[in-house]
């Protein structure tokens, strides 16, 4: 299978992305993956964003997209990755609640997944894509609010979603919160990644997993 891992961050995120990038790049050499780490992003979108366009540009040329997330960290090169037969496959969302069961999940995290090239690929991106209301937000979470929007309002855009467990692709960090809610399965050692989001001092614990 013809697989690209994807990353990439603009100048702003280069503290954290420098840091992490070397640990998906072993991971995509280790498995005989292409690799890309994109640098260049526009101004007129937030970071975010970009990424249903850099989707767009490069799902044709390969059979699945891996994407990771400038803030997330490879620390298990050697843990299994499902990839679902669905077009996208992600975890659900750190902060589901607990007895949430993954298949029953509401939502799920943008930030670490696997896209797979199928005819309908480019349809399902176009539906993330329309929803430009998300695309220059100053809070969290632009592209991810547009795919669960969809998910939860057109059936077939929906059932192109394979849900796993929300350690499979994105394990955070003991101490990830927002108000009222804390992680209720953080990263634990064994885990494909680790999630550096709502987090303090992110750059410090990039460097101290990026040497695990």
């Amino acid at each position: 299978m013809d697989v690209l891992v994807l990353t990439g961050y603009d100048d702003a995120f280069a503290e954290i992305g420098d840091v992490t990038t070397p640990s998906k790049k072993a991971y995509a050499e280790r498995h005989g993956y292409k690799f890309e780490c994109v640098r260049d992003y526009p101004t007129d979108v937030h970071p975010s964003w970009h990424k249903i366009k850099m989707l767009q540009d490069r799902v044709d040329h390969f059979d699945a997209i891996f994407w990771m997330d400038a803030d997330s960290v490879v620390t298990n090169p050697d843990a299994p990755v499902v990839m679902g037969t669905t077009i996208l496959t992600a975890s659900q969302d750190w902060c589901a609640p607990p007895d949430e069961r993954p298949e029953d999940a509401k939502g799920i995290n943008f930030g670490n997944f696997i896209l797979r090239n199928t005819p309908d690929t480019h349809r399902w991106l176009a539906m993330v894509a329309q929803h430009t209301q998300f695309a220059n937000r100053t809070t969290c979470c632009w592209e991810q609010d547009s795919v669960i929007l969809n998910m939860r309002k057109d059936p077939w855009f929906n059932s192109q979603v394979t849900r796993l467990r929300r350690r499979a692709l994105n394990a955070v960090h003991p101490d990830c919160e927002i108000p009222s809610i804390k992680a209720p399965d953080p990263w634990q050692l064994g885990d494909f990644l680790i999630h550096l989001t709502n987090v303090s001092d992110r750059p410090g614990k990039a460097r101290y997993y990026a040497t695990l």
